[in-house]
């Protein structure tokens, strides 16, 4: 009997080291409300970083422990950092003014054109 209340202890013990671990989900967009496909998350832990990214809709799901922050970014917005406190969380990413080109670059195409002359008899 004892080796069997051991037996239920350990695994007890084993079901409550995987129950740490929470699934967060949720949706990152623009300030117009535009998913953002692909957006950088980087999940910043007590002793780890892991990265993810959302899907093609904005939508993302990841797996994380207690007391770890989510970090968003994208190219051309503020980074954002978030604590993963709630079960879904929903990111709204502002645009970086100083990120974002003024002007694009025009470079004139200077190659000269030949023409030619067809005679027509």
């Amino acid at each position: 009997m004892k080796n069997w209340s051991i037996i239920l202890f350990f695994l007890l013990f084993w079901q409550l080291s995987f129950t740490q671990q929470k699934i967060i989900c949720g949706t990152v967009t623009d300030s117009t409300g535009t998913p953002i496909p692909y957006a950088n998350i980087l999940i910043q832990g007590v002793k780890t970083k892991t990265t993810s990214t959302t899907d093609f809709d904005g939508n993302y799901t990841v797996k994380i422990n207690p007391n770890s922050n989510l970090i968003f970014s994208y190219v051309g917005f503020k980074t954002q950092k978030v604590a993963a406190d709630k079960e879904e969380i929903n990111v709204v990413l502002e645009i970086d003014p100083t990120k974002l080109l003024d002007e694009l670059p025009y470079t004139p195409d200077l190659r000269k054109k030949k023409t030619q002359k067809i005679k027509v008899q």
